[in-house]
């Protein structure tokens, strides 16, 4: 009786470390994203202000990230842009130092860690801080906000700008392009050859409307050389997104092949465009045609060759006779939940490394033969469900598949819920007599649901192996501990009350294993599930905007329409550019 008392001491100080662990915030997003859902940006901004969760040092790059997207989201460009710049300071620092061996605590959460951010949270952050300072530059002026100090709380009226000070809003947001660009090279050297992020359509499209702003022949240069790098990286490295390509599986998992064969055959066998494809390279070849046609107008038959544009992407470029002197930034939805995905990885796997664990130490003590009937007919260990796959293999992520039929132990990673993007978006805009004067595609720029899912996936796969060795020498350490208690037990009390301790101890110690190796599902949860832009030119007046919303499958009947109001184009040669938040 006294063993059997020890054994479920075991089994509530186990429980009590599972319930106690970090949850990694999952409670948190989960009220922050109901408030998302409403355009509660007050209500948002408070909840992550005044969290515990957000408090706490391990994630001071995940609040500053929030809160200056919330910020953004309000209309509050100034906040935004000084909470997104200590999130780019954290974020440097973070990635230039190793926190492969940080403190995690007394067991091995990957929630106890520092956030460092995802390579493609960390491009988002200068795309912005280069929204913000353009917007801020056309607003002139640095809206109020309330500080607190040591003195309490104090109102801070809103700035006027000078000229000068607009102008460095200006410049810096050319800046921040130039540093993403620098950011995203960094990156570029060991992912060379594998399909992961690494180039951002984002910067390069956004990044040419900004440089077009200038008016320069310098910054129209390089507009139309981002433009065409932008036609590159959607054919190199944007196909391996189900958003543009209804294939990508394939793309990516022949990935490393694909160097070496010529482009119509890669186009052929590994491309099948989506309409979101089609929209893109249709705006993207008018914009390189119609910069060409005012820069160089002897080589626009040369270029519409080179890029293969198509007869409509050649007329709509000569019906443009003015520059563009508006930009619209759609950013739509809200970013799937992160969240804990159960994988199984074979215990027989692990019995024979060359460097044996103290578990596998343990099982050689009995007899891994013996042990593995043990866990299977005592312990009640199963194989994994037949329609198991590893992580990321639906992707076309590879991944060492060692869970196979035999008996496995369970464990989390983290995942992407699996959502898809399906609707496309048409801007009307009416005069003022409510007359449509134009009507256009506002193409998808950014498919951040792919990107992330891809991401997180990655991560995943990579993990999944060294995860799984871990924690299946955990378990057969428990499983030895377990045998051994059978067998003492059998001796002195009969096979039932044996099979009790023995199940007994072992889920006290299997729930301890799965508190220390929780899934860490923390991310840049406020993030838009996708980017749209677009450019065009209006007259001088006053007009409505309108987005007219539209499923791929039923591209003939409007699902929605949203109203983003009143839009004034006043006498000003400078670009406006306008910023919005919607849900489809």
């Amino acid at each position: 009786m006294k063993n059997q008392a020890n054994f479920l001491l075991i089994l509530i100080v186990a429980l009590l470390v599972s319930a106690g662990c970090s949850t990694g915030g999952l409670k948190e997003r989960a009220e922050l994203r109901t408030l998302i859902s409403t355009a509660n940006w007050d209500g948002a901004i408070d909840y992550v202000a005044k969290s515990d969760f957000y408090k706490t040092e391990n994630v001071a790059l995940l609040q500053a990230m929030e809160l200056g997207l919330l910020y953004n989201s309000k209309g509050a460009y100034y906040q935004s842009t000084k909470l997104l710049n200590k999130a780019k300071e954290i974020h440097q620092k973070l990635y230039t130092v190793s926190i492969s061996s940080a403190a995690k605590g007394v067991l091995a959460n990957e929630n106890y860690d520092v956030y460092s951010g995802a390579s493609y949270e960390r491009s988002l952050i200068h795309f912005y801080l280069a929204l913000n300072h353009y917007l801020l530059f056309l607003k002139g002026e640095y809206e109020g906000y309330k500080l607190t100090d040591k003195d309490g709380i104090k109102d801070v009226p809103p700035k006027k700008l000078n000229p000068s000070e607009r102008r460095l809003e200006l410049q810096g947001a050319r800046a921040e392009l130039l540093d993403w660009d620098s950011y995203l090279k960094s990156i570029q050297g060991d992912r060379a050859g594998k399909s992961v992020f690494k180039n951002d359509l984002l910067a390069k499209v956004f990044g040419g409307m900004i440089h077009e702003a200038f008016e320069r022949p310098e910054d129209d240069q390089i507009a139309l050389q981002l433009y065409k790098d932008a036609k590159l990286v959607l054919f190199r490295n944007y196909n391996a997104y189900k958003t543009y390509n209804t294939i990508a599986p394939k793309f990516k998992s022949d990935f490393n092949k694909l160097a070496a064969m010529g482009e119509q055959e890669v186009i052929s066998n590994y491309t099948k465009p989506t309409s979101f494809t089609q929209n893109l390279e249709l705006f993207l070849d008018t914009k390189i045609l119609q910069l060409t046609k005012s820069m160089r107008p002897g080589d626009l038959q040369t270029v519409a060759k080179q890029i293969h544009a198509t007869d409509k992407a050649i007329g709509e470029a000569a019906k443009l006779s003015h520059r563009a002197n508006v930009g619209i930034v759609l950013q739509t939805g809200i970013i799937p939940k992160k969240v804990p995905e159960k994988h199984y990885y074979s215990l027989e796997s692990a019995l024979t490394p060359d460097n044996p664990t103290e578990g596998q130490k343990a099982v050689a003590k009995f007899g891994s033969q013996v042990i593995m009937l043990f866990a299977g007919a005592q312990l009640g260990l199963l194989p994994p469900p037949s329609t198991y796959s590893p992580a990321g293999t639906q992707l076309g992520v590879a991944t060492a598949q060692v869970a196979a039929n035999a008996l496995a132990i369970s464990f989390e990673l983290p995942a992407m819920e699996n959502q898809a993007i399906d609707d496309l978006t048409t801007l009307q805009i009416f005069n003022g007599t409510g007359k449509i004067v134009q009507e256009m595609d506002v193409p998808l720029i950014n498919p951040l649901l792919d990107v992330a899912t891809e991401a997180i996936a990655e991560d995943s796969a990579s993990r999944y192996t060294k995860l799984g060795v871990r924690l299946a020498s955990k378990h057969l350490t428990a499983i030895a501990a377990s045998y051994g208690t059978y067998t003492l037990t059998k001796q002195k009390l009969g096979d039932f009350f044996a099979k009790q301790a023995a199940v007994l101890q072992y889920i006290g110690a299997s729930k301890a294993i799965e508190a220390s190796e929780k899934a860490d599902t923390r991310y840049w949860s406020t993030l838009p599930a996708d980017f749209r832009i677009r450019d065009f030119y209006l007259d001088k007046g006053s007009y409505t905007f309108k987005i007219v919303v539209k499923k791929l499958s039923t591209p003939d009947v409007p699902k929605k329409i949203i109203d983003l109001g009143a839009v004034n184009i006043a006498d000003g040669k400078q670009k406006l550019l306008l910023n919005y938040r919607i849900q489809l």
